[in-house]
């Protein structure tokens, strides 16, 4: 893959299938190391998953940093939070974890993020 800005969903098929940003693409966590290898360490990539409340985005994260990629960031709000600004996106929506609200995880302050304004900046939108 050689592309110079990859969004990348980590989670599992299924949970992608009902919804993710348009645009994005499917790694799921336990496949991110192996897929990693086709992507230019060049690459601006974010990675994200479900909300605030969810690890896997800064698991991807993690991977991808400990992999040598230097241009790597986390979406911490997740599907949610872009779900809930109504912006685009694919599949039928129905998960319940898109309405729910919690206890965001603690901060990670080694993972660089990016917030809803600057994805949507990167995306066109």
């Amino acid at each position: 893959m050689n592309e110079k800005f990859l969004l990348i969903n980590a989670l599992d098929k299924e949970t992608y299938a009902d919804c993710h940003i348009v645009g994005s693409i499917n790694v799921p966590l336990a496949d991110l190391a192996q897929a990693a290898e086709q992507f230019d360490k060049d690459a601006e990539i974010v990675v994200y998953c479900a909300s605030n409340e969810c690890p896997v985005g800064a698991k991807a994260w993690h991977i991808l940093h400990n992999l040598g990629f230097t241009n790597v960031r986390e979406f911490p709000g997740g599907m949610r939070e872009w779900y809930t600004h109504s912006l685009p996106v694919e599949g039928a929506c129905n998960a319940t974890y898109l309405q729910g609200s919690g206890s965001p995880l603690p901060e990670d302050d080694e993972i660089e993020t990016v917030t809803l304004q600057d994805l949507k900046s990167k995306l066109g939108i």
